[in-house]
């Protein structure tokens, strides 16, 4: 039958019951077109179609004859739809043959029913080492399921109908009911059969007693049989047939909850517990909903009438933490939204101290600057404010090193065409968290191919000081790698602009079109952009020369002035400040960062992460005893989200590590 939506046509087949009760309906319908509509219908693929279907669950009670060793007992499926894929999360599945009285039948087990009956998951038994070894063909705990009997729902598909395909999905595992006797309650036994069945009973009775020692209560002695009356019941066509939730295992859920209940709920709600919760509303998100912690299109909000009640740990099987990884290089299609935030696991590099910044409204923010890895990309993160200072102290815990770190519903942002981790209202993170994916990520952390990274967390860290020419011959194991070098500034290049407009939000520069500014990345008029220095200069040591381009903080460190300020003074956009000029001709040292496009295409102009005058380099004794200055700059996710020391800060030896 071809269901028509206007112009679009998809084949529709029912089975059974339904497909009964639609045959009587339409005899008794005298219309020709006829307008259905088909509620919590399942939708799947036919010869290359789309089409609807029904199935239908059945219940029979069978024993586990054979556990199938040969196939694999799990599915590595995507942590977000459940599609199965190479290798992102495993789930069970474990084939069967199940028998009963009337013949065998090959059975799937699903994951939700082997976890909720073993306790266990995939990860749990794959880190066993009782149950996966070169010495053990398969996992004792799912070879146990042999030898028992359970009633098993079973999902009777269009493959089992039409193709005879004799292996079926089961839905559901239950146990057997306790079975206290072959007879059926309500059964009338005829009068003349009776005395005959008591007798043979008893025989076989007298039997089994000689094979066992007698005990101080046992006896043979024949006692009477109460009669018993047929109890009323209600037939199947009487009884309301309850209607069949679909279990969705693992899913998270976002909930709101409203200002005026917050405090109240605060003293209810315990991170990592497990609650009953009932009376709560669902609601759909909104185009204007941002920064969502999961990929759900609703969410539920608690009220004054939803009742939140404790529950022990082990009365349902839920794991304590929950995440949707994204792949680090896959960061870059988050960066133009603003709707999903992203969970990510990496190693951590060292951070730099917590440092305080003054943004461009004057006030004061706690910061602090890391990056993390995960193999094959290297990705900037920076926190800020309370979230930074909470951090900071988490990390002067004892931990195994190097540090594994999960950051769950990160914001992701973009700074110098780069992807960094930045922290909103809902965002946590988690060092050397007891979970599945920080065991599997320290595993890897041994390959030849994990990029090398400053794994080092003590105080003091010793840089390499570089020379131009090693500078220039770097290779691409080398990107992303901040390096110092020694050189004397011989040239501020006198470009179009010393300084960038940019945008007040996003910090990307806005374009001039038809005397307004546009930021295209925002599709906003910035009528009041901010503005920052933007000046490169032509640096040399003995080996060669260098172009390097000096962001804002790194000149306004130098000549202590911001851009307005000079501006102030009365000085064009088109002529160089004479501030600027008086750089030339004098020794600073320099940290960049060594970008891909300066590697795989040449590109000559290398970014300046930090900079100080002279060449003299002092060892702080205690970065956490040490003052750190307050730096004037703005609030941005930062040219670059991670520094090792301030140049203030580190230590070298300038003629054994001098490249």
């Amino acid at each position: 039958m071809l269901h028509s939506v206007y112009s679009c046509e998809l084949r529709v087949t029912f089975f059974n019951e339904l497909a009964e009760q639609l045959e009587k309906q339409l005899k008794h319908t005298a219309e020709e077109q006829v307008t259905i509509i088909i509620a919590s219908a399942k939708v799947n693929q036919h010869e290359g179609k789309n089409s609807v279907r029904w199935h239908k669950k059945y219940k029979c009670q069978v024993s586990v004859k054979k556990v199938e060793e040969k196939t694999n007992w799990y599915d590595n499926v995507c942590t977000s739809c459940d599609e199965e894929v190479n290798i992102v999360e495993g789930r069970f599945r474990l084939a069967t043959v199940c028998n009963d009285s009337t013949g065998y039948l090959g059975i799937v087990f699903p994951d939700e029913e082997i976890q909720r009956i073993t306790g266990k998951n995939v990860f749990d038994i794959e880190n066993d080492s009782t149950q996966v070894g070169d010495s053990i063909s398969f996992p004792p705990l799912l070879k146990a399921f042999e030898k028992k009997e359970f009633i098993v729902t079973l999902i009777i598909g269009e493959t089992n109908v039409h193709n005879s395909c004799n292996v079926y999905l089961a839905h559901a595992i239950d146990e057997p009911p306790e079975m206290l006797g072959d007879h059926v309650p309500g059964e009338v036994v005829p009068a003349n059969s009776k005395q005959d069945s008591i007798s043979m009973n008893l025989e076989e009775t007298l039997n089994r007693a000689s094979d066992s020692p007698a005990t101080e209560k046992s006896t043979n002695k024949q006692r009477p049989r109460k009669k018993t009356e047929t109890v009323p019941f209600e037939t199947e066509e009487n009884v309301k047939k309850r209607k069949t939730v679909k279990k969705d295992i693992r899913v998270r859920i976002h909930a709101f909850v409203p200002g005026t209940e917050a405090d109240e709920l605060a003293k209810l709600l315990e991170v990592g517990k497990v609650y009953l919760i009932e009376n709560f509303t669902v609601s759909d998100y909104t185009s204007d909903d941002k920064f969502r912690c999961v990929r759900k299109e609703i969410q539920i909000v608690f009220d004054n009438q939803t009742k939140i009640t404790p529950l022990e740990e082990k009365a349902v099987n839920i794991e304590k933490h929950v995440f949707d990884f994204f792949d680090l290089s896959d960061l870059k299609s988050l960066v133009n939204q603003q709707t999903y935030l992203a969970d990510v696991i990496g190693v951590m590099e060292k951070p730099k101290p917590l440092a305080k910044i003054k943004n461009r409204h004057g006030i004061l923010q706690d910061q602090i600057k890391f990056r993390i890895a995960d193999g094959s990309t290297i990705v900037k993160v920076t926190f800020w404010d309370e979230f930074a200072v909470r951090f900071s102290a988490a990390l002067k815990h004892n931990f195994q090193c190097p540090i594994i770190i999960i950051i769950g519903s990160a914001r992701i942002t973009e700074w110098s065409n780069e992807p960094t981790i930045a922290n909103a209202s809902p965002t946590s993170f988690y060092l050397n968290c007891d979970h599945r994916n920080v065991a599997e990520f320290r595993k890897r952390l041994s390959s030849e191919s994990f990029p090398d990274m400053n794994l080092d967390y003590s105080t003091n860290a010793t840089l390499d000081v570089y020379k131009v020419q090693s500078i220039k011959e770097f290779k691409e194991d080398q990107i992303l790698k901040e390096v110092l070098c020694q050189v004397k500034i011989r040239k501020i290049q006198n470009i179009s602009s010393w300084f960038v407009n940019v945008c007040t939000s996003c910090y990307k520069e806005t374009q001039l079109l038809e005397n307004s500014y546009q930021c295209k990345f925002c599709d906003r008029k910035c009528s009041y952009p901010d503005k920052k220095f933007q000046v490169c200069i032509f640096a040399s040591d003995d080996t060669g020369a260098i172009d390097i381009m000096l962001e804002d903080r790194e000149v306004r460190t130098v000549i202590g002035k911001s851009v307005f300020n000079i501006i102030d003074e009365g000085q064009s956009k088109e002529n160089l400040p004479v501030i600027l000029k008086s750089m030339e001709n004098k020794d600073y040292t320099i940290k960049l960062l060594i970008k891909k496009e300066n590697i795989t295409e040449d590109y000559p102009i290398y970014s300046a992460e930090d900079i100080m005058e002279g060449f003299k380099i002092e060892t702080d004794s205690d970065d956490e005893s040490t003052p750190h200055p307050i730096e004037q700059m703005q609030t941005q996710p930062s040219a670059s989200s991670y520094h090792l020391d301030s140049l203030s800060g580190i230590s070298y030896t300038s003629k054994k590590r001098e490249k």
